[in-house]
This record gives structure tokens, sequence and C-alpha cells, in this order.
């Protein structure tokens, strides 16, 4: 910024020299005479103030006698002499009703003088004194004026006296050590300004103009050399500056172009795009992004239009389904999801189409943003969908369909096979036990494609259980062993005892092994099969390796590379030689991925193989995918404060003291409030009065049984949210049917299973009966016939409707109902059952061959919220199950959370 010039800029030194002395002088000469004059001001004043004291002291006292003798004459006389003093400018006596006596001057402006004071005039008589009136006087500064202005008439001549001289001394010095040097530096300033010549300054002193003088010589001198260099350098500058300017004129053109081909390519994006800055106004946008998502208020969307207002008018126009009921919801949310952008997210059009939003940050903060049309994709997804499920309901009717008339062929060449052992028709039991084989085969072939359906649509459902893996592998091995001595083949088992137990689904377990043993056996002939079972510790946890090793035909690393592809084997010739879907194994390692392990094989052709099959103690569940991490572990359980309170209360309710106590030990170990019922009864009493998180429940009790218990819990408003843990001896095959079912079994009907459980609930003092309800009459059929023969009496009913009336008038020992019928089907039966507490205590066998979805589940399971096998719960299983149990129902459970 230029600086303006002051009102001396143009003067010389010496003018602003006695322009800053002169003020100077005249200032201290103003001081010093002003502090001198207020002294001897203050002095006066002082003389006067004091007079005035002892004039009214005096006075009072002489005026006192003449009051009290009332001689106002002589009070004026007394006066009159106080007037020759031409100081005083007035007095007055007044008496004691304030009235006016005598007076000199003007007594109304006695008290406007600067120097006034008054007394009382007191009369001493005897012994006591009496206030008679008062005296007032007023003396004049006249005096004190008229000697101030003499002396400032003195300190005005004795200034400008001072002043000059000082003026005088001053000009002489500056000429001499000022002027002439800078007289001297001017002209060489004006002779290297007008002329270009840069002359010497010729002055030598050691003062401060000597300083300059020399400094500035040694400037010119710098400034000859600089000069010569600058004018090199402005030489080099204007040939750089021309190459510059030619290169910049070209870049400019390069930018250009580039400009309008990336604002070509925008626009030819078959997508939307846009660019919003970092206030949330639109910079740049395609053509597309104005159609796709703003039709009919094109002209809204432009530069510098903000986001909020553009999707705000969409709100209002009504191009958003999502916005149509509550726009201001959904702007709000839209906003949020634009400025902290996360994954591609959907977008519905109330035209129909679905719009798949991609936004986000760049390092300014900036949002891009591309806007894709899949409302053709979503179309074609829908359809995927309803095609998945119209060919799952396509599996599931058609296994029902195929399972039933093999319900009949099974159960009629069984009997059939026992009346030829029955009457010694030997020729007739080759024949049915080869019918028999197929019909099995031809299940387990409907079996494995069910599997496969299910894992492929992702409603594969496992049920993690805790269960003793020796066992397990002995009754595999017991059921695999007949086959593989068929084949003439020696199979060994090499488990520790000390193997323990493992977390995962029993069944689909039993399901790997068996297929890895029956391949082994199946291509293996007169040879060695070996299954080896350890526990392993590694990187990954706790985990299981069971291998299976023969000394069969062996695989090709091609036939490797395609093994568990579905309906996949080594190749066409042992389909032939073999048989085989090709299923197995691509099931098996489905479902070891689905449990959070994985098989691998290891071979070479004509020198036998190993399956090795690896799963965590405790197995996760996941979609099973090929590309899944194949030994993904289980998600650790949530933490004991994620419960609804600091400090978990768990209610365990067990007749059994020794159970309770290792229950209660084993919860509060781990931070629990726990509470211990001995009964049914005890229990519900604590539960409505305590409202604990969660409560684990035993089912055979005195008096009040765990089915009653949880009846009540589930029919009182205040508990039925209660997440209920089952802890139950019973064997539960599928998770157990906890309310009202209280076997499980599926079609076609194994005989000695059977056998077995009508052992099980034959009572020994009298004849038994069965109530079969079920809507095939072949499968009536083939249980009457178990039943009749096992001594039982028998009653038919085709729905649950009849069965319901069959059962008036009479209490049967078991029923057995199958869950596909007409009319009423089995889940409505035992809801119509649970109605009926005289029927509470019937055993009922469900019977089904349909493939049961989650939601037949929970509509058998009645509200439990997990069943635990008590022979085989683990600490870590039951404390992982409580924890999910209780963060589940955080923080307000409800009645769809628990059942």
């Amino acid at each position: 910024m230029k600086q303006k010039p002051g009102i001396f800029s143009f003067r010389s030194i010496r003018a602003k020299f006695l322009a800053v002395v002169t003020p100077l002088v005249l200032a201290s000469t103003v001081i010093v005479f002003g502090l001198f004059e207020f002294n001897a001001q203050r002095e006066a004043e002082d003389r006067l103030n004091n007079k005035l004291e002892k004039l009214v002291a005096i006075q009072s006292a002489v005026v006192a006698e003449s009051m009290w003798n009332v001689a106002d004459e002589q009070i004026k006389l007394i006066l009159k002499a106080l007037a020759i003093d031409p100081d005083i400018s007035g007095a007055a006596v007044y008496d004691d009703q304030d009235i006016l006596v005598a007076w000199i001057g003007k007594v109304e402006d006695l008290e406007q003088e600067q120097f006034f004071a008054e007394k009382e005039i007191v009369y001493v008589y005897d012994d006591s004194s009496e206030v008679i009136g008062r005296l007032a006087i007023a003396l004049t500064d006249a005096q004190i004026r008229a000697a101030a202005r003499q002396r400032l008439t003195t300190a005005g001549i004795l200034g400008a006296l001072l002043l000059g001289a000082i003026i005088f001394s001053t000009l002489i010095a500056n000429r001499r050590t000022i002027g002439i040097p800078l007289e001297r530096l001017l002209n060489s300033i004006n002779s290297a300004r007008v002329k270009g010549e840069r002359v010497p300054v010729d002055w030598l002193s050691r003062d401060e103009i000597g300083t300059v003088v020399a400094a500035f010589n040694e400037m010119q001198k710098r400034q000859q050399a600089d000069e010569a260099a600058l004018r090199r350098a402005r030489d080099e500058l204007e040939q750089r500056v021309e190459e510059r300017t030619r290169e910049l004129a070209e870049a400019t053109l390069a930018a250009k172009r580039a400009q309008m081909q990336l604002s070509h390519a925008i626009e030819s994006i078959s997508d939307g795009f846009s660019l919003y800055g970092p206030d949330d106004r639109l910079i740049i946008c395609n053509r597309r992004y104005r159609e796709l998502l703003y039709h009919g208020i094109e002209d809204i969307v432009v530069a510098g239009a903000s986001f909020d207002e553009i999707i705000r008018s969409a709100a209002e126009k009504g191009l958003i389904k999502d916005a149509l009921d509550a726009p201001e919801d959904w702007i709000a949310e839209r906003n949020a999801q634009h400025k902290n952008p996360g994954e591609t997210h959907l977008q519905e059009r109330a035209d129909g189409r679905w719009i798949r939003v991609s936004e986000r940050k760049t390092d300014d903060d900036s949002t891009v943003a591309v806007y894709t049309d899949i409302t053709e994709l979503k179309e074609r997804e829908q359809e995927a969908e309803e095609a998945n499920r119209a060919k799952s309901q396509f599996l599931a009717n058609m296994s029902h369909e195929l399972r039933t008339p093999l319900n009949a062929v099974i159960g009629i060449t069984e009997m059939l096979m026992e009346d030829a052992e029955e009457f010694g028709q030997e020729d007739f039991i080759e024949p049915l036990e080869r019918i028999s084989r197929a019909g099995k085969h031809l299940l387990n072939l409907i079996n494995e494609i069910l599997d496969l359906s299910k894992i492929e649509a992702g409603k594969f459902e496992m049920y993690i259980e805790s269960f003793d893996l020796l066992s397990l592998i002995q009754d595999a091995t017991t059921t695999v062993r007949p086959m593989a001595e068929k084949n003439g083949n020696e199979l060994t088992v090499d488990c520790p005892d000390d193997l323990g137990t493992i977390a995962a689904d029993q069944t689909r377990m039993r399901q790997i092994i068996l297929n890895l043993l029956s391949n082994a056996s199946k291509f293996t002939e007169n040879g060695r099969i070996a299954l080896v079972a350890r526990a392993v510790e590694d990187d990954r946890g706790s985990t299981v390796s069971i291998s299976v090793t023969d000394t069969g035909i062996g695989l090709s690393a091609e036939q490797i590379d395609r093994l568990f592809e579905d309906f996949s084997q080594a190749d066409s010739s042992t389909t032939r030689r073999f048989g085989g879907t090709g299923l197995g194994l691509a099931i098996s390692r489905r479902l070891a991925r689905m449990m959070g392990g994985d098989i691998e094989v290891q071979s070479a052709l004509g020198e036998g193989a190993t399956f090795t099959f690896h799963l965590p103690r405790v197995a996760g569940v996941s979609s099973g995918d090929d590309d899944a991490s194949p030994m993904s572990k289980r998600p650790p359980a949530l933490p004991i404060n994620s419960a609804r309170r600091d400090n978990p209360r768990i209610l365990v309710v067990d007749d059994d003291k020794a159970s309770r106590e290792l229950m209660r030990v084993m919860l509060a170990k781990e931070g629990y409030d726990v509470v211990t019922a001995v009964d049914g009864r005890d229990g519900l009493e604590l539960a409505r009065r305590l409202m604990p998180s969660a409560i684990t429940l035993d089912v055979v009790m005195p008096e009040l049984d765990g089915w009653e218990f949880l009846k009540e819990i589930k029919s009182d408003k205040e508990t039925a949210a209660i997440p209920v843990i089952m802890a139950t001896m019973t064997e539960e095959p599928d998770r157990g049917f906890a309310l009202g079912a209280s076997e499980y079994m599926t079609k076609p009907i194994d005989r000695e299973k059977m056998k077995a459980l009508l052992s099980k609930y034959h009572p020994q003092d009298r004849t038994p009966e069965v109530l079969v309800v079920e809507d095939d009459p072949d499968v009536r059929d083939v249980l009457r016939g178990i039943f009749s023969k096992n001594g039982w009496d028998v009653t038919e009913a085709e729905n649950g409707n009849i069965g319901i009336e069959r059962l008036n008038g009479c209490q049967p020992d078991l029923i057995m109902l199958d869950l596909l019928m007409p009319e009423m089907d089995g889940f409505q039966f035992l809801e119509a059952l649970r109605q009926r507490p005289e029927y509470g205590r019937i055993t009922i066998v469900v019977l089904t061959a349909a493939n049961l979805t989650p939601e037949d589940h929970q509509r058998l399971n009645g509200g439990v919220t997990q069943i635990l096998k008590k022979a085989d719960i683990g600490r870590s299983e039951l404390l992982a199950t409580i924890r999910e149990i209780i963060a589940e129902n955080t923080p307000q459970p409800t009645q769809e959370a628990v059942g």
C-alpha cells in the first residue's frame, strides 16, 4: 500500500528540525511555568483559607457579647470594621431564628464565593453556653489573580528569550553536523537519478551521518555490480519467459482438449455421474444423471445447486418411492449417506426403476457418485429368486411325493421279508432284499439332491451341539465295517480315548465320516482302510483332524482337480464300475466348510488315497461357499456386560441338587448373578419376582415339570420375553421338538429303531395303545403291522381332525403323528392338543418325510430358546449360549427374540 505524504514530507530537514524543537521547547516552558504557577496558587489559597478560619473564629466570639445584649448597631460597626480588609468580599450575622441581623457586601452571593466559612455564635455564661446565632464570612481571590497575571507576564518574556537562544544554537549545530553532509548526499543521489552517474559522497565523520554516508558509498559500489548482473539475468529471463509462454500456450491448448475429452467422456457414460464439492454443491454432472434421477425437474440440477435442495425437490415431486410416506425422514437419511458414503446402496424410484448408488469421498472431501439403472438386473434377480423358490418348492414336493411310495415299498418289503423268514420261503428273501436295497439307494439319492439344493439356496440349517467324538467315530465304523469286509478290506481305527467332545452338527459329522469310509470301502478291494483321529493345537486354535486312508485305485492330479465338483467322479469308467452319483464328496466338503472346516485329499493313481477332514473343536457356521475361509473360526461369544444389566442374573431351575450346584459354580465364575430353584413352582415364583436375564430349565421334575413350567412362563406377559434354555437328559435327534413332541423319526420307518421306541414306551402292566395320525394308508398299514406284531392296540386317523375325535374317550400311550396332512396338519394337531391338559403327558413321535424349515422348528419348539443335552453339555457351550441369548435380548427383549 502506497504511503500518503505527511504535512512535513516536502519540508527541509532544518524546517522539520525547527518544527520539532520549537513545540518541545514551548511545551517544556509551559509545563515548568504551569507547575510553578500551580504551587503558587495553592500556597495563596492555603493562606486565604487559614485567614478565613481565624476571622470566623475571632469575630464570632466578638459578636457574641453584642448578640446577647441585642446591640444591633454595635454588630454593624464590627462588620464595617471587617470591610476595611480588601480580601473580605462580604459578611453576615444571623440570630438563633436564622434571621439576618447585619451584613456587608452582597449577602445572596456569599455562599457562591470560593472562600466561604460560617460558625455558630455561642454565648458563655457561668458554667454553661448557648448558641444564639451564626456568623458567615466570604473572602475574594482578586489579589491571587493579580499576582498570577504578573507571574505569567514574567514567564512569557523569559520563555521567549530561552526559545530564541535554543533555536539559534540548534540551527548553527544543524548546519555543521547534518546540513552539509546531507546536502552532499542528496547531490550524489540526484546525479545517479538524473544522469545515471554514481558519484561518491565526500564526507568523513565518526557519527551516525558518517556511518550513513559510508554505507551509501558502499551500496553504490554493490549496486553497480548488481546492475550488471541484473542486466545479464534480465536477458536470460526474457528468453525463458518467451519459451515458457510458448509452452504454456501449448499446455493450455492441450488442457482445453483434455477438458473437452473428459466432458465428452462423462457425457458418454451410460450411468449417471455427479461431483459435489466439499460444501455439497454440484460441480459437474452428465445428462444421464439428470434424466435418470431427476426427470421432470432437470432445470434445478445445475452447477452450484446444493445436494439437499436437489433431493428435497425430488422427494416433493414424488420421484422416490421410499420418500412417499415420510419425505423428511428419507431426506435426512439420504443426506447422511451422502456426507458419509459407505457401501453401495439401492434406491427404488416411484416409477418402478431401481438405481444403484455408488458414492466415494475424494482427498479434498468432495463426493463423486455413479448411478446405475439396475432395473433389468433387479427383475432378473427377482425372476431368479422366484425360480429358486419354485425349484425348492418343487424339490420339497417331489421329495414328499417320492418318499411316500418309497415308504410303502420299503415298509411292505420289510414286512414281506419277515413273513418269508417266518414261513421259511427262502427263495423270496434275496429278491426282497434287492428291492429294499434299491429303495434305500433311491432314498439316499433323493436326500443328497435335496441337501445340495438347500446348500445352494443358502437354506441349509446347522444344529451345533456338544457330543463325544470317539462314540461317533465308533458308531460310524461299526456301520461301514460290513461294507468294507464285503470287498475283502481290513478296517482299522486309531483314535485316542481322550479325544474328548466337539461342538458341531452331529448328524452332518456322521454323514461326512460315513461318506469318506464308504468311498474308501467301495474303491478298495482286498486292501486296507485306516481311520486316524487326532486333536491338534496350532495357530488356528484347537482343532480335530480325521483322516481316512485306503490302498484302492487312487486318483490322478486331473481327477483330484474336479473331485469335489457336483455330480463328478474320477471318470466315466469309474461310474460304470462302482456306481454313485458323484454328490457325496461335494456335499461333504460343503458341509465341512459350513462348520468352519475343510476336506483335503492326497493321492496318486494306483496308490490309494488319504482324505483328511479338519474341523475346529467349536464349529462355526458359514455359507459353505467354495471361496469361504476353509478354517474360519467361530466368532467369540459376546462379553458378559453386553447383557441387559451389568451383572446379568440367571435363574437355574433343577430338582437335582448336584446339577444345581454345578450350574451355579460354573456361571458364578463367569461373573453372573445366579439364583437357584429346587422345583418348577419355586422357579415360577422367582422368575416373576426377579425377572432374570435368562432361565436354565430341567425337563423332568416332580409336581411341575419343565413343559408345564414353560407353558406358565410363556402365557404370562411379564415373563414371556425371558429366554429359556432347556437342559434335558432326553435324546433330541434334530434339536428336539420341545413342546409336545417327545421323539422325532423320519420316513421311511426304520424297523429296528421303531422296535426300540416301542420297548421304551411299552407299559408292563397292560396292553399298550397307540394312535396313528397319518394320511397315507400305506404308511398306516406299515405302522399297524409293526405295532400289532409287538403287542400294541392300534387306532388310526387319516388327518388331525379325526385324530382329535379319536382321543375323545381314550388315553393312548403313544401318538405317531405325521406333519403334512390335509384338513388339519401335524402342527395344528399339536397346538390343539396343548389346549387340552388331560393329554399333556402323552408321548408324541413326530413322523415326517418333509424337510422342515426353521419356521417349522420354531412352531414345534413352542417358545423354547435353546435345548441342551445334559449328558453332553460343556462349560464353554453353555456359557456361550447364555451370553448370546442375553445379548440378543438387549436392550428391550421381545417375544420374537425369544421364541
